[in-house]
């Protein structure tokens, strides 16, 4: 779904640094920014807003991706690893490849 080319994720490191702690610190906020903003959403259902709130979900969902590669590659976590967490979770639920649910 979120395919952030590695090329950006090199200038992302090379701009916020390379501190794997900071950068934590950076999703942990960025995660904060969605949670604040879905909360902000399910407050809005109903009632009539100047802000469309499914564009300020977008953007943090972004921040959160963004900040999370980061944080992967800073931690030498691998695309492998998080596959493996995935079919893991699909495991879990029962989940057949290819299949909606």
């Amino acid at each position: 779904m979120i395919n952030i080319p590695e090329s950006h994720i090199d200038q992302y490191v090379e701009i916020f640094g390379k501190d794997a702690l900071k950068q934590m610190d950076i999703l942990q906020e960025e995660c904060a920014e969605l949670i604040k903003a879905l909360s902000k959403y399910k407050r809005s259902l109903g009632h009539y807003t100047t802000v469309d709130p499914i564009d300020n979900i977008i953007e943090e969902i972004t921040h959160v991706a963004i900040s999370s590669e980061i944080v992967a590659r800073l931690l030498s976590i691998t695309p492998d690893d998080i596959q493996k967490e995935i079919n893991k979770k699909a495991t879990k639920f029962n989940l057949k490849k290819g299949e909606n649910v």
